[in-house]
């Protein structure tokens, strides 16, 4: 019931552009936003960065932001409720903040260490690539358990059906995320034979299980599928398009 006029919020309150309107994977209607340049993500993080900063700079004492500070532990008082963090600043020195604290680490998708949440959570999956920045090792989950913190659905871990693989690079362990939009505005998925085996609109479990029952592409110790988009397309989601080509991860041909 809230998810329009949280999107006007933000495109009102923050500047960001969000005017096209997509259906994407799982949808029977168009019902995502984005805008005509950038990936999503990018535009409304930047957006709200922005305003961070902006607060942050007003010194009326709302924000302030610490850069390349590392939180090492949560602080409990006597009671055992959380009460601040302890952290460690640029220059190696140990400090505390008191008050209350907002968790907001990101997942653990691209912790790879033997003892890391997915090793434990679903070794099955840990031998994938994943899209995930070198930040989601699950610092937040990890410190939280740490001081008793109950730890819910660890187990339910998406795997993503679409990520670039670079021609160089085939086994790299960290991918370059194929924005859904790509299938949104027309692209297709097709195996080895050159044929399609699925409904690129399905949901992403879905999307990813007929990968696992169809024949893909070796390249390396990778197997891949082939993402195509007709002019059409390409030009509808131009921006993305240019910037994969400008990465090497993408080619057009006429």
């Amino acid at each position: 019931e809230e998810s329009a006029p949280a999107v006007d919020w933000i495109v009102d309150a923050f500047g960001v552009d969000l005017s096209l309107v997509s259906r994407l994977g799982g949808h029977s209607m168009p019902r995502t936003h984005r805008g005509k340049e950038r990936f999503p993500g990018m535009t409304i993080t930047y957006g709200l960065m922005e305003k961070l900063e902006e607060i942050a700079e007003s010194g009326d004492g709302r924000a302030r932001i610490l850069l390349k500070t590392k939180v090492d532990k949560l602080l409990t008082d006597k009671d055992g409720n959380i009460c601040g963090c302890e952290c460690t600043s640029a220059d190696g020195k140990t400090f505390q903040e008191h008050g209350p604290v907002v968790i907001a680490t990101g997942g653990f998708g691209a912790d790879f260490t033997d003892d890391s949440l997915l090793s434990k959570h679903r070794p099955d999956l840990s031998h994938l690539p994943t899209t995930n920045g070198d930040h989601c090792t699950g610092d937040g989950l990890k410190m939280s358990a740490a001081v008793g913190a109950d730890l819910v659905d660890l187990e339910w871990i998406q795997v993503h059906p679409t990520g670039l693989v670079h021609p160089d690079e085939p086994d790299a362990k960290v991918k370059f995320l194929a924005a859904e939009a790509l299938r949104g505005v027309g692209g297709v998925l097709l195996d080895i034979e050159g044929h399609r085996f699925c409904n690129e609109l399905g949901r992403r479990d879905y999307v990813t299980g007929m990968m696992w029952k169809n024949k893909g592409v070796t390249m390396g110790s990778t197997s891949g599928f082939f993402l195509c988009l007709n002019g059409k397309a390409s030009k509808e989601i131009e921006w993305h398009c240019k910037h994969y080509k400008g990465r090497g991860i993408m080619k057009s041909y006429k």
